[in-house]
Formats: structure tokens, sequence, C-alpha cells
């Protein structure tokens, strides 16, 4: 029997921070996600959907956002992540979120 699963929280994704004003901000999408995002989620910005292979930005969530709001919180600057705590709509996704992450000179990986 399954009792309850816990979310991973900010601090499972991200390492470290060197200013908590600038490590998160507020993206506030065009319409209502229509699913649950939890921390670690790797989302288009511009639409809020699951990240795919083919996507050309990222945005990295980081407080779990129930489904039907317009806006989340997400990584932003001078933050280091762990690879292993990102998710997408697939593998794929999750390595394209990977490389776009790791040209974003704000964002760097924990070896």
């Amino acid at each position: 029997m399954k009792v309850s699963t816990q979310q991973k929280t900010r601090t499972d994704v991200m390492q470290y921070y060197i200013d908590p004003q600038f490590a998160v901000a507020t993206l506030v999408l065009p319409n209502a996600l229509t699913v649950d995002l939890k921390a670690g989620d790797c989302i288009n910005p511009a639409t809020g959907a699951l990240l795919t292979g083919t996507d050309t930005e990222v945005a990295v969530v980081a407080d779990f956002t129930f489904k039907g709001n317009e806006s989340v919180v997400v990584f932003n600057k001078h933050v280091v992540l762990f690879k292993q705590s990102l998710t997408a709509a697939s593998q794929a996704g999750v390595t394209k979120a990977i490389e776009l992450l790791e040209a974003d000179p704000f964002i760097e990986f924990a070896n």
C-alpha cells in the first residue's frame, strides 16, 4: 500500500545560489496550466508545457504549481542545479533542457 509521495522542493533541484533575490523569478504564462508542475520540471517558457526535444527555450520550475495557475516560479540567475533532478516530457526533452541550460551563462550544474 502506497501512503504518500513527497514532492521535490527547490533544494532537491538547486545545490547553491549566489543571491536569493535573483535565484528565482515569476514567469507569467499566456494561458492557464493544464497539468500540475513540480520542482525540477523543464518547461517551454512561452507555453508552460513540459519540454520536448524540439523546443528552443527552457525554464526550470522551482516550486510545485497547480494546474490552472497562470504563473510559475522558475530558477532565474546565478544558481547551480542538479542534472539528475530535471524532468521533462521525455528523455529527449531532458537532454534538450541540459543542452539549453549549459548554454545559459547564469545557470550551472553541480559536478
